[in-house]
């Protein structure tokens, strides 16, 4: 979930639906090396709860 959010925080999609019925679900490992290339180390459960933290300060400053 931390992942997801992380993600969502940066504009990367967890999910695609290629047809009205039909979602696919984006690979971790995937969301992870998008992160990555954005320059957000994802890389370990500890450097999502990090990124998150950073992530979401820099949203809240931002309102």
């Amino acid at each position: 979930m931390a992942l997801a959010r992380l993600a969502e925080l940066h504009g990367v999609a967890t999910s695609y639906s290629p047809s009205d019925d039909v979602t696919v679900q984006v690979p971790d490992t995937t969301v992870v090396a998008v992160l990555a290339a954005l320059g957000v180390d994802a890389s370990t459960p500890g450097a999502v709860r990090a990124a998150l933290a950073r992530g979401e300060r820099a949203a809240s400053g931002r309102l």
